[in-house]
């Protein structure tokens, strides 16, 4: 995928902010679709880190369940009966930049619970919401884009290369974005597959079962509560 303008610009520098840690690279995803003129980025982030306290053994149970692409906004949910901590797990997104954020400690999702992540907006941390990037404004709300869901790590940019260390994925607008390959590695994902983008006012939500568009339908938003599939 080309480099845009944008892209460059972004990827010159690392920023950490407030929390969730926000972290600018090149490296996340699919190192065979990293363009290789563009210039090392300086990393800044958490080292040591490799499980959150008290998570469970089974933290791949939390899944991207909705995309309202419009608004800048994530929802992540908790199928199970039990509370997750996800302290320390990180999301990675790209277009028109790569950029990392890192869940901040106590990040806990009620049994059957909801979290909202708004990346690129700024506001004040909740029990149930989060905001990802109050100071350098890259939402989106652009044609197309990316996010992958990854386990807690000691920060290293090939990590997020690594097929072992994600849970979930979906990409939206078009193929072929920097993590198709390690979702596609995981057994995740579909080769070159993506969800349609939705028209304005719509998010795709996640229909409870599979990794393919298929499982993922264009409806109203609900971000925050129970999807409304259709």
């Amino acid at each position: 995928m080309p480099a845009s303008p944008i892209t460059t610009q972004y990827t010159r520098f690392a920023l950490l902010v407030f929390l969730p840690v926000i972290i600018f690279g090149f490296g996340c995803g699919d190192a065979g679709n990293i363009n290789p003129n563009l210039p090392d980025a300086g990393m800044v982030g958490p080292t040591g880190n490799t499980e959150p306290p008290g998570a469970p053994e089974t933290p791949e149970a939390v899944v991207i369940n909705e995309i309202f692409p419009e608004a800048s906004q994530i929802e992540l949910h908790n199928p199970t009966s039990a509370s997750v901590n996800i302290s320390g797990f990180w999301l990675c997104h790209s277009t028109p930049a790569l950029i990392y954020t890192q869940m901040p400690d106590n990040t806990i999702i009620d049994p059957d619970g909801f979290l909202i992540v708004n990346w690129g907006i700024n506001g004040t941390n909740s029990a149930d919401e989060i905001f990802t990037f109050p100071a350098v404004p890259i939402p989106m709300n652009v044609p197309h884009g990316e996010i992958g869901f990854y386990v807690p790590f000691g920060f290293d940019e090939n990590n997020f290369a690594d097929s072992d260390l994600i849970r979930d994925y979906v990409q939206w607008g078009e193929a072929d974005h920097f993590r198709q390959g390690v979702a596609v590695g995981a057994d995740i994902w579909p080769e070159r597959a993506f969800v349609p983008s939705p028209p304005a006012g719509q998010s795709f939500s996640f229909n409870g079962s599979g990794d393919s568009p298929e499982s993922w339908v264009i409806t109203p938003p609900t971000i925050g509560i129970e999807n409304n599939i259709p």
